[in-house]
């Protein structure tokens, strides 16, 4: 059975007509464990933005280290 264990930051701030924000997040389970920091930039008047993230995994078993990057676009879609 897997023991799972996250942690989860998030931090908001708002600078305008922008809204930054950081999402931090660790965990671990019986096989690795991992980090990311996401950057999060949105317009506070339409709530679209872009993303990157970056986040990093360690094996316990071979001992390797992966090195994840990814970014985007974000868009606001209403409900049904």
């Amino acid at each position: 059975m897997k023991a799972l264990v996250v942690c989860l930051s998030v931090f908001l701030f708002l600078c305008g007509g922008t809204v930054l924000m950081t999402v931090n997040s660790a965990g671990k389970d019986d096989e690795a464990m991992w980090t990311s920091t996401t950057y999060v930039v949105l317009s506070a008047a339409t709530l679209n933005g872009t993303y990157e993230s970056i986040g990093h995994d360690r094996n316990y078993f071979d001992l390797s280290i992966d090195t994840e990057y990814e970014y985007g676009t974000l868009t606001r879609i209403g409900c049904p």
